[in-house]
């Protein structure tokens, strides 16, 4: 099994949500949410969710498969990290969350619980 090491509740304003290197400045400017709820890059993953007029979302880090995953995978691919850490945040950074020592990156997915407006969220890294 896996281990949790984040979890946090939050709204997210535009809802859309970064997951990445800490350093990335990638914007994902080409993204149509309209034609994909996920743009992928090398250092960095920008996805849909439930936006903050609906409700909060919540987050959950695994390093790991988690307990009770989430029934839907969004995402599946990799993410590389230049700086050994990853942030998620909203467009915002109305709420930003670091996690270090990940060393360079790795395999990871994003599982939710609905596929065009999740509310909850589970990144599941696994390396």
């Amino acid at each position: 099994m896996g281990e949790r090491i984040r979890a946090l509740t939050a709204p997210v304003h535009h809802g859309c949500v970064f997951l990445r290197d800490v350093e990335s400045e990638e914007a994902h400017e080409d993204w149509n949410r309209s034609a994909s709820h996920v743009s992928g890059a090398d250092d960095s993953v920008l996805f849909a969710v439930l936006p903050s007029v609906d409700g909060d979302v919540e987050f959950e880090i695994w390093r790991g498969e988690p307990y009770m995953p989430l029934p839907l995978a969004m995402y599946e691919g990799s993410i590389r990290l230049l700086h050994g850490a990853i942030v998620l945040h909203d467009s915002d950074d109305d709420f930003r969350v670091e996690v270090p020592g990940l060393g360079h990156g790795g395999p990871l997915s994003i599982l939710v619980d609905d596929a065009d407006w999740p509310e909850k969220v589970q990144i599941v890294l696994r390396f």
